[in-house]
């Protein structure tokens, strides 16, 4: 019986790079990453639910950029939002209901990532930001924009984890 091997780490990155400044995360057993990556306590989905309704402290868009390494326009683009409204939102210190659906699952998503690259976020942004043949040359952080978009992303790490090929 042939073994599934698991997916390569991707390129070294050249020095001076976005994603060379991003550090390897590791999240304690147990801890949701997705919610760790937006500096959210980990809660049940009923209670986070209702974070989301509320919408999630702005301090969830210091660590979507620092994870990321997103200017400020990279990051209104991902919660297709403008930068006048992110200013706005850091004003009244909350984002509302919508934001807070796409901060999630944009980290949703990275998470899924970096668990494919074993923990190490610099491999794992690099592959999101890099054009991806199986999702038509579009790079899969721009699909995380929308549920379906994200919905392909996540299939596609699936499918690398398990070695099928893509």
């Amino acid at each position: 019986m042939q073994q599934l091997k698991k997916a390569q780490p991707a390129p070294k990155l050249k020095a001076g790079t976005i994603a060379e400044a991003v550090p390897v995360k590791r999240f304690k057993p147990g801890e949701d990453s997705s919610l760790a990556l937006l500096g959210l306590k980990s809660s049940n989905m009923l209670t986070l639910q209702k974070e989301i309704e509320q919408g999630f402290p702005v301090t969830v868009l210091r660590h979507i950029q620092q994870h990321y390494a997103f200017s400020r326009i990279e990051l209104a683009d991902a919660l297709r939002v403008s930068a006048r409204t992110l200013d706005r939102r850091e004003a009244l210190g909350r984002l509302d209901p919508l934001e807070s659906d796409r901060a999630l699952r944009l980290s949703r998503v990275y998470a899924k990532a970096v668990e494919l690259y074993e923990g190490n976020e610099k491999a794992a942004l690099a592959w999101l930001k890099r054009k991806n043949r199986a999702l038509g040359n579009v790079p899969p952080v721009d699909l995380i924009k929308t549920e379906i978009g994200a919905l392909q992303v996540e299939h596609l790490i699936g499918r690398l984890e398990y070695g099928v090929y893509s």
